[in-house]
Protein backbone atom coordinates (compact mmCIF):
# COMPACT_ATOMS: atom_id res chain seq x y z
CA UNK A 1 0.00 0.00 0.00
CA UNK A 2 1.83 2.98 -1.38
CA UNK A 3 -0.07 5.96 0.26
CA UNK A 4 -3.19 6.17 2.79
CA UNK A 5 -5.86 8.47 1.78
CA UNK A 6 -7.80 10.01 5.37
CA UNK A 7 -11.31 11.12 3.63
CA UNK A 8 -14.02 12.63 6.09
CA UNK A 9 -17.01 11.12 4.42
CA UNK A 10 -20.06 12.50 6.51
CA UNK A 11 -20.33 14.16 10.06
CA UNK A 12 -23.00 15.32 11.81
CA UNK A 13 -22.91 17.48 15.35
CA UNK A 14 -25.46 18.21 17.88
CA UNK A 15 -24.33 21.27 19.73
CA UNK A 16 -26.10 20.36 22.42
CA UNK A 17 -24.46 17.69 23.03
CA UNK A 18 -21.07 17.75 22.42
CA UNK A 19 -20.07 18.99 25.50
CA UNK A 20 -19.44 16.01 27.99
CA UNK A 21 -18.08 16.61 31.78
CA UNK A 22 -17.82 12.64 32.49
CA UNK A 23 -14.58 10.34 33.26
CA UNK A 24 -15.56 7.26 30.78
CA UNK A 25 -15.01 8.91 27.52
CA UNK A 26 -17.68 5.58 26.16
CA UNK A 27 -20.40 8.14 27.33
CA UNK A 28 -19.52 10.34 25.29
CA UNK A 29 -22.70 10.98 22.62
CA UNK A 30 -19.99 11.95 19.85
CA UNK A 31 -18.44 8.94 18.52
CA UNK A 32 -16.28 8.60 14.99
CA UNK A 33 -16.11 4.99 13.04
CA UNK A 34 -13.19 4.30 10.13
CA UNK A 35 -13.87 1.88 7.50
CA UNK A 36 -11.88 0.82 5.08
CA UNK A 37 -11.67 1.31 1.68
CA UNK A 38 -9.11 -0.33 -0.43
CA UNK A 39 -6.33 2.43 -0.36
CA UNK A 40 -8.70 4.98 1.58
CA UNK A 41 -9.66 5.17 5.22
CA UNK A 42 -13.24 6.90 5.41
CA UNK A 43 -14.80 8.69 8.84
CA UNK A 44 -18.07 8.12 9.93
CA UNK A 45 -18.71 11.21 13.21
CA UNK A 46 -22.30 11.40 14.82
CA UNK A 47 -23.77 11.53 17.79
CA UNK A 48 -24.91 8.36 18.13
CA UNK A 49 -23.45 4.72 18.92
CA UNK A 50 -21.05 3.13 16.64
CA UNK A 51 -23.54 0.47 15.28
CA UNK A 52 -25.93 3.12 14.74
CA UNK A 53 -23.25 5.17 12.79
CA UNK A 54 -23.11 1.50 10.88
CA UNK A 55 -26.72 1.24 10.51
CA UNK A 56 -27.65 5.06 9.47
CA UNK A 57 -24.88 4.78 6.48
CA UNK A 58 -25.50 1.15 5.29
CA UNK A 59 -21.90 0.43 5.91
CA UNK A 60 -20.28 -3.39 5.24
CA UNK A 61 -19.32 -4.22 8.74
CA UNK A 62 -16.63 -6.55 8.02
CA UNK A 63 -14.85 -3.21 6.29
CA UNK A 64 -15.06 -1.42 9.82
CA UNK A 65 -11.47 -0.70 11.29
CA UNK A 66 -12.41 0.79 14.83
CA UNK A 67 -13.72 3.52 16.31
CA UNK A 68 -13.30 6.36 19.04
CA UNK A 69 -15.02 8.69 20.79
CA UNK A 70 -15.09 12.79 20.81
CA UNK A 71 -16.25 15.67 23.10
CA UNK A 72 -15.66 19.21 24.76
CA UNK A 73 -13.80 19.18 28.27
CA UNK A 74 -14.59 20.84 31.06
CA UNK A 75 -11.07 22.39 30.27
CA UNK A 76 -13.11 23.46 27.00
CA UNK A 77 -10.53 20.91 25.42
CA UNK A 78 -11.42 19.53 22.22
CA UNK A 79 -10.62 15.83 23.01
CA UNK A 80 -10.75 12.23 20.77
CA UNK A 81 -10.28 9.40 22.91
CA UNK A 82 -10.90 5.88 23.83
CA UNK A 83 -12.37 3.26 21.82
CA UNK A 84 -15.29 1.48 20.19
CA UNK A 85 -15.93 -1.95 22.23
CA UNK A 86 -17.40 -3.27 19.41
CA UNK A 87 -14.95 -2.40 16.33
CA UNK A 88 -11.59 -1.41 18.80
CA UNK A 89 -9.48 1.33 18.34
CA UNK A 90 -7.38 3.47 16.05
CA UNK A 91 -3.87 3.82 15.94
CA UNK A 92 -2.68 7.15 17.60
CA UNK A 93 -1.57 7.98 13.83
CA UNK A 94 -4.84 7.72 12.17
CA UNK A 95 -6.92 9.29 14.82
CA UNK A 96 -4.69 12.55 14.76
CA UNK A 97 -5.26 12.76 11.87
CA UNK A 98 -9.26 12.63 11.50
CA UNK A 99 -9.30 14.52 14.79
CA UNK A 100 -8.02 17.67 12.65
CA UNK A 101 -10.58 16.73 9.90
CA UNK A 102 -13.50 16.79 12.32
CA UNK A 103 -11.40 19.90 14.28
CA UNK A 104 -11.55 22.03 10.73
CA UNK A 105 -15.59 20.66 10.21
CA UNK A 106 -16.26 21.97 13.74
CA UNK A 107 -14.39 25.25 12.89
CA UNK A 108 -17.11 25.69 10.18
CA UNK A 109 -19.91 25.57 12.71
CA UNK A 110 -18.62 27.97 15.15
CA UNK A 111 -17.15 25.24 17.37
CA UNK A 112 -13.63 25.74 19.25
CA UNK A 113 -11.78 24.14 21.41
CA UNK A 114 -8.58 25.99 23.40
CA UNK A 115 -6.68 22.76 22.46
CA UNK A 116 -7.01 19.20 20.38
CA UNK A 117 -6.48 16.25 22.74
CA UNK A 118 -6.63 13.02 20.57
CA UNK A 119 -5.51 10.00 23.16
CA UNK A 120 -6.99 7.05 21.56
CA UNK A 121 -7.19 3.03 22.92
CA UNK A 122 -4.62 1.19 21.01
CA UNK A 123 -7.04 -1.90 21.10
CA UNK A 124 -6.56 -2.93 17.39
CA UNK A 125 -8.59 -5.46 15.22
CA UNK A 126 -6.71 -7.60 12.75
CA UNK A 127 -8.29 -5.56 10.03
CA UNK A 128 -5.24 -2.97 10.93
CA UNK A 129 -2.27 -5.20 9.51
CA UNK A 130 -3.73 -4.46 5.82
CA UNK A 131 -3.13 -1.39 5.99
CA UNK A 132 0.51 -1.95 7.29
CA UNK A 133 0.04 -0.49 10.79
CA UNK A 134 3.72 -0.45 11.06
CA UNK A 135 5.30 2.30 9.79
CA UNK A 136 2.27 3.92 9.03
CA UNK A 137 3.50 7.28 9.55
CA UNK A 138 5.13 7.27 6.48
CA UNK A 139 2.60 6.37 4.22
CA UNK A 140 -0.30 9.46 5.29
CA UNK A 141 -0.44 12.17 2.49
CA UNK A 142 -0.34 15.43 3.05
CA UNK A 143 2.13 14.64 5.78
Amino acid sequence: MSKLRIILDKITVDKDRLKYLGKNSSDAAHKVLLVGNGASICGYAAPTGHVRIVKNNKLDSTRILGGFNFYINAEENLVFEGCSLLYGGVPKQIADRFARLIQKELKKLGINGKDLVVNPKIDLSHKWLHYGFEGLDSKLEGK
